[in-house]
């Protein structure tokens, strides 16, 4: 509680400070090349984040879905602030990381009205086995996967043949959609809860989309994915921690 109420006040504290006006000028003038109604996504990026051993999933924040220069600026300062919330605050301290080297990039990424979304693990990361890649989907937006809240499909895929070993179908009753601004909970129709979000031939795409992430950086990766308009979009990628 304590902690909960010192990291509270000392983002009260930072969130008075201004944003130096060179990068406002800098995020205006990349905005200013884009239409004025194209939405971003706005994701935070410590220094500590996506280390071999300390992954911080989930310790910082994320804005998804954000329109416009004063909204975009908004949430820039917003993800610097969750340096400081007691979560991550708490999670540096376990880790032995000093706080005082801690620092935010933020990553503003274009928004993909994602058809369907979800994560792939390059190998798996429960058994460790290296001839498997775990694929994780739903309908719409990926944060209803990485948010763990929702039943999704769960794809385990031959690493070579990239053909489906096991599949466990989730009833897909919730999924998140863009709206015009920021997001939204929406229902799944029936006829579409119990059928698999991706077809055999998707999972495999995706399945060799992990592989081939892992051989560039020459590491096992968690990787965020998307697919929108016939393309699939690589969103994230970090280490796979748990080996």
């Amino acid at each position: 509680e304590i902690l909960r109420t010192e990291c509270a006040a000392l983002r009260e504290v930072l969130s008075k400070q201004p944003i130096p006006n060179e990068m406002q000028a800098a995020i205006r003038d990349i905005l200013e090349q884009w239409p004025a109604d194209t939405a971003f996504a706005i994701r935070s990026s410590s220094t500590f984040e996506d280390l071999g051993d300390a992954a911080f999933a989930g310790q910082h924040d994320t804005y998804l879905n954000c329109v416009g220069v004063t909204e975009i600026l908004e949430k820039v300062r917003e993800c610097w602030l969750s340096l400081w919330t007691d979560r991550a605050v708490l999670y540096r301290h376990s880790r032995g990381f000093p706080h005082g080297m801690a620092a935010m990039a933020v990553v503003v990424q274009q928004q993909i009205a994602c058809e369907v979304a979800g994560v792939a693990f390059s190998i798996n990361p429960v058994s460790g086995a290296l001839h498997s890649v775990v694929i994780d989907a739903n309908y719409g937006l990926g944060e209803s996967v990485v948010s763990g809240e929702f039943e999704v499909d769960h794809f385990e895929v031959d690493a070579k043949t990239h053909r489906v070993t096991q599949q466990v179908l989730g009833k897909k009753s919730k999924c998140i959609l863009p709206e015009r601004q920021g997001t939204r909970l929406a229902d799944v129709p029936e006829e579409k809860q119990g059928d698999p979000c991706l077809k055999e031939s998707q999972v495999a795409e995706i399945a060799a989309l992990a592989k081939s992430v892992q051989q560039h950086y020459s590491w096992p990766q968690d990787i965020e994915w998307g697919y929108a308009g016939g393309r699939y979009y690589l969103l994230q990628s970090r280490p796979v921690t748990t080996i």
